[in-house]
């Protein structure tokens, strides 16, 4: 992962982002990524790839902002458990203002579906609880972008062989 400063229409200052939510092994890339409109923290994606076009494995975790360096919570896995499945991929997070809701995407395999989901928490130290499906959004829709009022999803999806960027609103 990469970062850098954005200015004028143009990037510089390009560095590898430090942290320690890279998986250091063959087949692993982090996929997505966003980080929290306060600047600290980071939901990252792990994904596997063995050779085909889609990830055999692909979860979402969460990182704090240390220094220069995004570390993982020590538990992460905690945070997330509701959101991450075994059977399914979750991927493209999307973190509302207030930390307290996340909007991902879940793409089950057999047979080939997807949904956008929020998870809800009461506060940023508890676990995101079960998600919930975005009722208004159907179809094969991928990567939901919640605005910074969050009251607008931005979301895409495949529309007679051309991806479209649509919209929900609470």
């Amino acid at each position: 992962v990469m970062t850098g400063t954005f200015s004028g229409g143009t990037v510089s200052g390009l560095t590898h982002l430090d942290g320690d939510f890279y998986i250091e092994q063959s087949g692993w890339i982090i996929m997505d990524g966003e980080i929290s409109p306060d600047g600290n923290d980071y939901y990252f994606v792990n994904a596997h790839f063995s050779g085909g076009a889609v990830p055999d494995r692909s979860d979402i975790g969460i990182a704090r902002k240390s220094g220069s360096a995004f570390n993982k919570y020590a538990n992460s896995e905690t945070l997330m458990a509701s959101v991450n499945t075994d059977r399914c991929l979750e991927y493209a997070p999307s973190i509302s203002s207030d930390g307290l809701e996340l909007y991902f995407t879940r793409l089950k395999l057999c047979p080939l579906t997807s949904e956008i989901l929020v998870a809800k928490r009461a506060s940023t130290l508890d676990p995101f609880g079960a998600p919930e499906r975005i009722g208004a959004i159907s179809g094969f829709s991928e990567a939901p972008s919640i605005t910074a009022d969050d009251n607008t999803l931005y979301y895409h999806m495949k529309d007679n062989g051309i991806y479209t960027i649509y919209k929900v609103s609470r």
